[in-house]
Protein backbone atom coordinates (compact mmCIF):
# COMPACT_ATOMS: atom_id res chain seq x y z
CA UNK A 1 0.00 0.00 0.00
CA UNK A 2 1.24 3.73 -1.05
CA UNK A 3 1.67 6.06 1.84
CA UNK A 4 0.59 8.94 -0.47
CA UNK A 5 1.34 11.46 2.23
CA UNK A 6 5.20 11.03 2.07
CA UNK A 7 5.14 11.08 -2.15
CA UNK A 8 6.12 14.52 -2.92
CA UNK A 9 4.36 16.96 -5.37
CA UNK A 10 6.07 15.54 -8.37
CA UNK A 11 4.69 12.25 -7.64
CA UNK A 12 1.48 12.95 -6.57
CA UNK A 13 1.08 15.01 -9.75
CA UNK A 14 1.98 11.68 -11.89
CA UNK A 15 -0.32 9.66 -10.01
CA UNK A 16 -3.30 12.23 -10.55
CA UNK A 17 -3.04 12.38 -14.04
CA UNK A 18 -3.20 8.25 -14.12
CA UNK A 19 -6.88 9.37 -12.93
CA UNK A 20 -6.02 8.30 -8.49
CA UNK A 21 -8.32 9.93 -6.45
CA UNK A 22 -6.37 9.17 -3.63
CA UNK A 23 -3.12 11.21 -4.61
CA UNK A 24 -5.32 13.70 -5.55
CA UNK A 25 -7.02 13.51 -2.05
CA UNK A 26 -3.61 14.23 -0.19
CA UNK A 27 -2.78 16.82 -2.68
CA UNK A 28 -5.98 18.61 -1.30
CA UNK A 29 -5.17 17.64 2.26
CA UNK A 30 -1.61 19.12 1.59
CA UNK A 31 -2.71 22.57 0.47
CA UNK A 32 -5.42 23.26 0.61
CA UNK A 33 -5.48 24.96 3.71
CA UNK A 34 -2.44 26.84 2.30
CA UNK A 35 -4.16 27.97 -0.51
CA UNK A 36 -7.12 29.28 1.65
CA UNK A 37 -4.69 31.42 4.03
CA UNK A 38 -3.37 32.87 1.02
CA UNK A 39 -6.60 34.15 -0.65
CA UNK A 40 -7.82 34.97 2.67
CA UNK A 41 -5.15 37.05 3.02
CA UNK A 42 -6.40 39.53 0.43
CA UNK A 43 -10.30 39.11 0.38
CA UNK A 44 -11.25 38.68 4.11
CA UNK A 45 -13.93 36.75 3.28
CA UNK A 46 -14.38 32.80 4.17
CA UNK A 47 -16.92 32.12 2.37
CA UNK A 48 -15.76 33.23 -1.08
CA UNK A 49 -12.00 32.14 0.07
CA UNK A 50 -13.63 28.53 0.33
CA UNK A 51 -15.40 29.13 -3.11
CA UNK A 52 -12.24 30.00 -5.01
CA UNK A 53 -10.08 27.04 -3.26
CA UNK A 54 -12.31 24.08 -3.79
CA UNK A 55 -12.97 25.48 -7.89
CA UNK A 56 -9.32 25.86 -8.23
CA UNK A 57 -8.79 21.72 -7.02
CA UNK A 58 -12.31 21.27 -8.93
CA UNK A 59 -10.59 22.71 -12.00
CA UNK A 60 -7.16 20.89 -11.44
CA UNK A 61 -9.06 17.38 -11.39
CA UNK A 62 -11.32 18.28 -14.26
CA UNK A 63 -8.06 19.48 -16.69
CA UNK A 64 -5.36 17.02 -15.07
CA UNK A 65 -4.72 15.50 -18.64
CA UNK A 66 -4.64 18.91 -20.02
CA UNK A 67 -2.25 20.64 -17.11
CA UNK A 68 1.22 20.60 -17.51
CA UNK A 69 2.34 21.87 -13.82
CA UNK A 70 6.06 22.04 -12.82
CA UNK A 71 5.36 22.61 -9.52
CA UNK A 72 2.21 22.65 -7.47
CA UNK A 73 2.48 24.49 -5.10
CA UNK A 74 3.45 27.54 -7.15
CA UNK A 75 0.63 26.67 -9.30
CA UNK A 76 -1.42 26.88 -6.68
CA UNK A 77 -0.46 29.98 -4.74
CA UNK A 78 -1.12 32.16 -7.83
CA UNK A 79 -3.66 30.50 -9.38
CA UNK A 80 -5.18 31.21 -6.03
CA UNK A 81 -4.50 34.98 -6.67
CA UNK A 82 -5.65 35.28 -9.88
CA UNK A 83 -9.34 34.26 -8.54
CA UNK A 84 -8.82 36.67 -5.91
CA UNK A 85 -7.73 39.22 -8.04
CA UNK A 86 -10.69 38.56 -10.15
CA UNK A 87 -13.32 38.22 -7.13
CA UNK A 88 -11.96 42.06 -5.89
CA UNK A 89 -12.84 43.03 -9.02
CA UNK A 90 -15.91 41.87 -9.64
CA UNK A 91 -16.92 43.21 -6.40
CA UNK A 92 -15.42 46.82 -7.51
CA UNK A 93 -17.96 46.63 -10.40
CA UNK A 94 -20.84 45.68 -8.52
CA UNK A 95 -20.40 48.58 -6.07
CA UNK A 96 -24.10 49.18 -4.16
CA UNK A 97 -24.89 52.52 -2.47
CA UNK A 98 -27.57 53.54 -0.97
CA UNK A 99 -29.93 56.38 -1.98
CA UNK A 100 -31.97 58.10 0.21
CA UNK A 101 -33.53 60.59 -2.42
CA UNK A 102 -34.80 59.33 -5.69
CA UNK A 103 -35.12 62.15 -7.49
CA UNK A 104 -31.82 63.76 -7.54
CA UNK A 105 -30.63 59.94 -8.85
CA UNK A 106 -30.59 60.87 -12.42
CA UNK A 107 -28.93 64.29 -12.38
CA UNK A 108 -25.73 62.38 -10.24
CA UNK A 109 -25.73 59.71 -12.89
CA UNK A 110 -25.28 61.96 -15.64
CA UNK A 111 -22.72 63.97 -13.97
CA UNK A 112 -20.56 60.83 -12.75
CA UNK A 113 -17.90 59.57 -14.92
CA UNK A 114 -18.76 55.94 -15.99
CA UNK A 115 -15.16 55.02 -15.99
Amino acid sequence: MIGYEKLTDSELWKLIKQHNEKAFRTLFDRYWSKVFTTAFKYLKDKDACSEIVNDLFLNIWNKKNQLEIASLQAYLTSAARYHVYKKLKTLKKSKLELVENYDHLDDKSENSNPI
